[in-house]
């Protein structure tokens, strides 16, 4: 619907991204062509960080309708630190040595990549595991080494 000049009355009109905030990382709706490209941009950065959400965008029909000389904003590729050699090397020393270690898988794991490696961890030493609120679903729960149960 448009935002402008709407022939609806104000008690007809739904705050969608009301609605959707609660649910959302990021609720956003467009008051001008000018600012697409940088709303876009801060919404992808959102859904994509840490952990991983969703997002919502409202694009009314006269701000679709809008001529704007903005231009989209290229996605910046932000790389993710990594572990020195040695550290890992002395974390490896330190699970060997260890009588009775335990994972403890928190929201810095809510990645792809270190999801599936943890895994493969749980899976080839045996370790057990439990999970933090946030760390919840990086590893399924249902796995045999998981202390939760």
């Amino acid at each position: 619907k448009p935002i402008k000049k709407s022939k609806q009355g104000r008690f007809q009109i739904i705050d969608v991204c009301g609605m959707m905030d609660p649910i959302t990382k990021y609720t956003h709706q467009f008051a001008s062509a000018d600012n697409i490209p940088s709303r876009m941009r801060e919404a992808f950065r959102l859904a994509e960080e840490e952990k991983p959400g969703a997002v919502h965008l409202e694009l009314p029909e006269d701000i679709a309708a809008e001529q704007t000389d903005a231009l989209p904003i290229p996605r910046s590729l932000h790389r993710r630190p990594l572990a020195e050699h040695v550290a890992i090397q002395a974390a490896v020393e330190k699970l060997q040595n260890a009588r009775n270690p335990i994972l403890v898988i928190g929201a810095g794991a809510n990645r792809k990549m270190t999801a599936k490696v943890l895994k493969q961890l749980i899976d080839k030493t045996g370790i057990p595991f439990i999970t933090t609120q946030m760390g919840k679903g990086v590893v399924d729960e249902r796995h045999p080494r998981f202390l939760g149960n």
